[in-house]
């Protein structure tokens, strides 16, 4: 099972979206994921996307969907 994160707003396939600090410092520091790795985000209208982790800078918040 992939590991599943909120994000908000509404969202389309190629759209470069941001998770919240909590969830970035997760993704970073607990589970230890990289750019390149795959994980599952769920948008504000329920819609549920495969997403590519795209880290940028420190806080490793960017995910390409």
């Amino acid at each position: 099972m992939r590991d599943r994160f909120f994000v908000e707003g509404v969202h389309a396939v190629g759209d470069l979206v941001a998770f919240a600090a909590d969830d970035a410092r997760k993704l970073a520091t607990v589970l230890r994921k990289r750019t390149g790795d795959r994980v599952q985000v769920v948008d504000s209208g329920g819609v549920a996307f495969g997403a590519t982790l795209d880290v940028e800078g420190r806080d490793g918040r960017d995910v390409r969907v």
